[in-house]
């Protein structure tokens, strides 16, 4: 439990208790392919796409949602898709 002050030292100062609950981090966890139909796990050549599928998952009881992803391909040669957001994403090699 934590104590918030809003509006402190004014007329309008009130104070509340917070109670916060902290869940284990999630799992990152993931497979690839390289063609859209997911028939090649594991396997690319130089230049080809390459589709991921991310199976992570929330470690917490009741087991929560991941709502945020982030990839970082560290790659300058894909351009914009180097970080990418989405929950699947794609990118060339």
């Amino acid at each position: 439990m934590s104590s918030v002050i809003l509006n402190q030292g004014t007329i309008m100062e009130s104070e509340f208790d917070l109670w916060v609950t902290i869940y284990p981090s999630p799992t990152a966890q993931f497979i690839w392919y390289s063609d859209a139909s997911h028939l090649h796990q594991w396997k690319a050549c130089n230049g080809q796409p390459v589709y991921f599928v991310d199976e992570s998952f929330s470690n917490s009881t009741p087991p929560g949602t991941i709502y945020q992803w982030a990839w970082n391909f560290d790659d300058p040669m894909s351009g914009p898709t180097t970080l990418q957001r989405c929950r699947t994403p794609r990118i060339h090699l």
